[in-house]
Parts: C-alpha cells; structure tokens; sequence
C-alpha cells in the first residue's frame, strides 16, 4: 500500500513572512501564467477542430485521405493533455463551503453512470449515513471521486469476467478522518508501479497522459488530506480519498479556475 505524502518548505524566519510571500507569489504567477498558456492553445485547437470539419463538409472524401484520422485523433489527445494540465495546475485552488459528502459520492456515482452506462451492472455502494456534512470545495472533490470512479470501472470493464458488484464504494471513519474507499476486483497493480502513481505524467495507458491521480492528489491535500492506494496482483484495487474529520480553517481562493 502506498500513501501519498504532502511535501511542505519550510522558510527561514523573517519579518512579516517575506520568503514565504514571495514563494507564495511565485506560485501564483505560475499557475496564471500555465492557466493562459492552456487556454490560448486549446482556443487554436478548438478552431483546429472546426477547420476539419468543414474539410470534411465541403470535401467528404478528405476523411478517407491517408492519416487523417491520425491527425484528428493526434489533436484531440493534445487538447485531453492540455485540459488535464489545466485542471492539475488548479487543483489545489479550492473555494470552500459547507457540503455534503454523500452528496457528493452520489453526484460522482451519477457523472460516471451518465459517460459509462454500464456502471451500475458492477457497482455496490454500502452507505449508512442519510448525511455527511463537511467544509470544503464540492466541486473539487466530485472530481476528484469521478476520477477515482473512472479508474476503477476502466480496470473491471478492461477483466470481462462475470463476478458481482466488481466495483464497491464505502465509508471507514476514524477518530481523524472520513475515509471514502473505491474498491474494484480486477487485475492489481503491479508493486513496481504504486509509488509513481501520483507522479504527473506516469502512464502506463495508451493515450493517457497521466495526470488523473495527481490531480486527486492534489485536491485531497488542499484540503489537508490523502490518498491511499493498496492493490494485490489478482485480488484488485482500493483506493481511498482521506479527508480530515477536524478540518484546519481554509479560506476561499479565486482565481480563473471558476
């Protein structure tokens, strides 16, 4: 098993936090300056996209030309990368608010249901509680559970075996932490490959660009969380989103994330 771990800097003291404001503001200025980047580009590309099909409109037989589906299928993994890009380099942006975590779980259960129909002939979700209340960002979390969720229904969709409820959702609350596992009976992950997990840009998915966990990660520890990932060759797949039982006060952030 692994657990993801939050690395912190630690400053040198000084008057008014001077080195922590200044690092503070250079992160600021990256993710502004990343979020432009990633929105000018898929701007061209959306126009990209448009260019081919009015090609294709107005000469159909561009679609039977040598690699131009290439091309398509080249551009929009590129514009998939850079939507994925922009959501790793906001993920720790939160705007926080009182929520509802079975709310949430739900909205996720209901976000992948719509894109995977056939989730709910492997899902089984054990819920106790009516109600879950929490302060945090709904909508970061909801994102980052649908990721967890899409993971998991990839990896039993990919085993094609008959087993019931391949994929089970549930709760293990602790003293500390409200614990929301994702277990699924597929395959495994082998040893070598769990600690690069939440590494931006490991892959081992073709047409993947492996920024999936990282951008869970990131969004479990902006609100003072983890993840933890255990998987057995064979036996399957829990992940689970840890999120603080006594939450640390945070404060809403804005930028153009919204």
């Amino acid at each position: 098993m692994i657990k993801t771990k939050n690395t912190s800097i630690q400053f040198l003291p000084s008057k008014d936090n001077t080195y922590e404001k200044r690092y503070n503001n250079l992160q600021a200025e990256q993710t502004k300056i990343l979020s432009r980047i990633s929105h000018d580009l898929l701007n061209s590309l959306t126009l990209l996209n448009s260019s081919y099909q009015f090609i294709e409109a107005q000469h159909p037989e561009a679609a039977d030309f040598k690699y131009w589906s290439d091309l398509k299928s080249d551009t929009t993994y590129i514009q998939h990368y850079l939507t994925s890009l922009s959501k790793y380099n906001k993920a720790n942006v939160l705007r926080t608010r009182p929520c509802d975590l079975i709310k949430i779980l739900e909205k996720a259960i209901q976000s992948c249901s719509a894109q995977y129909p056939d989730l709910t002939k492997f899902l089984s979700f054990q819920n106790r509680f009516s109600s879950l209340p929490y302060y945090g960002d709904d909508m970061r979390l909801t994102e980052a559970i649908l990721q967890i969720l899409l993971n998991a229904f990839e990896a039993v969709n990919e085993k094609k075996k008959k087993a019931k409820e391949k994929i089970k959702i549930f709760f293990q609350n602790t003293n500390d932490f409200y614990n929301i596992c994702i277990q699924d009976n597929a395959d495994g992950i082998q040893a070598s490959s769990l600690s690069y997990l939440c590494e931006p840009f490991f892959t081992e998915k073709v047409q993947h660009v492996g920024l999936g966990l990282p951008i869970c990660s990131r969004i479990l520890y902006a609100h003072n969380g983890h993840l933890n990932i255990d998987s057995k060759i064979g036996r399957g797949t829990t992940v689970t989103l840890c999120l603080p039982v006594t939450k640390k006060e945070m404060f809403d952030q804005t930028d153009e994330a919204y």
